[in-house]
C-alpha cells in the first residue's frame, strides 16, 4: 500500500461509514474472472475479514487476470 492509501484506512476507521474495511466496503456480487478460475477478488476480505459472497461471475476466456 501507498503512504496515501494507509492514511486513508486509518481516518475511514475513525469516520461512521459502511461496513467493511477500505478494502472490501465497495464490493458487489459481481466479479469477473477468467477461464482458469482466477478471480478480480475472493469473497472473503484478506484485510477484515468481511464476506462478500459472489452471486454472479463474468468469465473472460483468454485473458490474464494475474497482470491486472
Amino acid at each position: 500500500m501507498t503512504a496515501l492509501t494507509t492514511r486513508l484506512c486509518r481516518l475511514e476507521s475513525f469516520l461512521p461509514l459502511t461496513p467493511g474495511c477500505c478494502v472490501c466496503r465497495y464490493w458487489t456480487d459481481l466479479t469477473i474472472c477468467n477461464d482458469l478460475d482466477i478471480c478480480l477478488r475472493p469473497e472473503t476480505c484478506e484485510g477484515c475479514g468481511r464476506v462478500v459472497p459472489i452471486v454472479e461471475c463474468r468469465v473472460f476466456v483468454g485473458i490474464d487476470l494475474e497482470a491486472v
